[in-house]
């Protein structure tokens, strides 16, 4: 008996133990979701106030995305007239308040940018008019609840500043505190990092992150490669210092790219740029290259480029008889959006190639040369060091190889010139539902092709004709379940996929 009350007494620690456990896990959580702004996401919180500054308890708030004629969520101010939307997608919104005795209130075009508090009171006026009021970007939004400093780069300045690449993270480099990692680096060089210092850090410490989801490629300290193109990101915002407890990864910036959603609406662009060499200007040094004629104006290096693609979103009708409660033809519920890229690029290079035979030596003339030439055949030296032009003349294998070989001055040099290729290819999707009034998915998927044929392999092989070839194929999707359990409380669940295929 008393070994079985033992026995008890043990079990009911171990199960005290576990319980304990349980509780500090799960209080640990609750107060990690308490958190603002985390991820890409932001949050709007304000103070319901009446005419003479007195709160107003149980105040009904809507969220309302414009682009999606959306009601995300709705709401009620607290008891000290207080009310907080959490894990908002970075948009343009109105938030709508309404109180019983008090007119209706709409903020309008009220914008939250990726890992941004937005303090937004509303001072609700006594009757039943509609007062509207709009809010614009000259107002001062404060964000109060984060220490962290950032800038944001939105869709205006992303489409419309010149990229050359059309690579977005280039804009990064307008922010203060940025600067070109070296002076022999520029943004995007394989194995600098992302070419780019925030605040002194190295390089190789930036984090970039997708939709939420890291995407870098570890081996260089970079991006990964997808890169969606500008006319597919909504915006992107880049954080210098003072990170919140979720951003401990790197010791540089934090670089949150937002990809763009369908809308109510169908919206979609066809674009196609080309520059060919023809509509190029020669450089000082054009002329020196190999087939080039100095005498005339045509002397300019081969430098064309092709880039097309297109996009297209809007919304996804679910028809009631098939989809039965998803459906009943509710054109606010679902939403779609794709772009898709090429860019085809020919680049004229050259490189000097040193211990090239002069042309006597081509023809088998090797008196210059201070060692003896030994015929393999007879064992003797051959007379004069020439050798007989009966002898390599009709060998297929010297006159192949003779043929990679550019015909050297006396010092046996010459320059040599071919043409690198480079063929990239990019596609962006998003899809966006929401489940009920409480819950949303959002699916992001990202892909980026690219063979880059270089003819003088990474520098080494001098010769043209001995190239390599860089291939590229890198995935990155992202799927995200956000759940208003209640007004107050929000669970966030994130599932990020990244692969690099390098085969070089």
């Amino acid at each position: 008996m008393y070994l079985k009350k033992r026995l008890s007494k043990k079990a009911c620690t171990g199960q005290t133990v576990f319980r304990r456990l349980a509780l500090t896990i799960s209080y640990a959580l609750f107060i990690c979701s308490l958190g603002l702004a985390q991820g890409t996401r932001g949050t709007i919180n304000g103070k319901v106030i009446d005419p003479t500054g007195a709160v107003i308890s149980g105040a009904t708030v809507k969220l309302f995305d414009v682009a999606k004629h959306q009601e995300i969520r709705t709401i009620q101010s607290n008891a000290d007239g207080v009310y907080q939307f959490v894990e908002v997608e970075p948009a343009v919104y109105d938030v709508i308040v309404t109180a019983a005795g008090f007119s209706e209130l709409r903020l309008k075009a009220v914008k939250v940018e990726p890992n941004r508090n937005v303090q937004l009171d509303a001072a609700l006026s006594i009757g039943n008019a509609t007062a509207e009021v709009t809010v614009s970007a000259a107002q001062e939004l404060m964000d109060r609840d984060s220490p962290t400093l950032g800038t944001t780069v939105d869709s205006r300045r992303v489409v419309g500043l010149p990229l050359n690449g059309r690579n977005v993270l280039g804009l990064a480099l307008l922010q203060p505190g940025v600067v070109i990692s070296n002076q022999n680096t520029a943004a995007g060089t394989f194995g600098g990092g992302l070419g780019i210092r925030v605040n002194g850090s190295r390089g190789v410490e930036n984090n970039v992150t997708l939709d939420g989801s890291n995407n870098n490629e570890v081996a260089v300290g970079g991006s990964s490669g997808v890169q969606p193109r500008p006319d597919a990101v909504q915006e992107f915002r880049l954080l210098s210092s003072n990170f919140e407890a979720e951003f401990g990864r790197n010791t540089g910036s934090v670089i949150n790219v937002v990809t763009k959603s369908g809308t109510s609406d169908f919206h979609g662009n066809l674009r196609m740029f080309y520059r060919p060499t023809f509509l190029s200007a020669a450089r000082f040094f054009d002329k020196a290259l190999p087939g080039n004629r100095p005498s005339t104006d045509d002397f300019r290096r081969r430098f064309e480029r092709k880039e097309f693609g297109g996009n297209f979103g809007g919304p996804i009708y679910f028809p009631k008889k098939i989809f039965g409660p998803l459906g009943g033809g509710d054109r606010n519920r679902a939403f779609f959006f794709i772009d898709y890229e090429e860019r085809r690029q020919l680049v004229g290079n050259t490189q000097v190639i040193t211990g090239l035979p002069t042309a006597a030596e081509r023809a088998g003339n090797f008196s210059g040369l201070s060692r003896t030439l030994i015929d393999p055949a007879t064992g003797q030296p051959f007379p004069g060091n020439i050798i007989p032009s009966a002898r390599f003349a009709n060998n297929p294998i010297v006159n192949y190889y003779l043929q990679f070989l550019p015909v050297g001055d006396a010092s046996g040099s010459a320059s040599a010139g071919a043409n690198q290729i480079t063929n990239n290819k990019y596609l962006t999707g998003r899809g966006d539902f929401l489940v009920t009034n409480k819950q949303t998915v959002n699916f992001t998927y990202n892909w980026f092709d690219q063979v880059d044929s270089t003819p003088f392999a990474f520098g080494g092989a001098t010769v043209p004709g001995f190239g390599a070839d860089d291939k590229r194929t890198t995935y990155n999707m992202v799927a995200r379940h956000t759940y208003a359990l209640t007004p107050t409380l929000i669970n966030s669940l994130l599932l990020g996929y990244a692969r690099n295929n390098l085969p070089s």
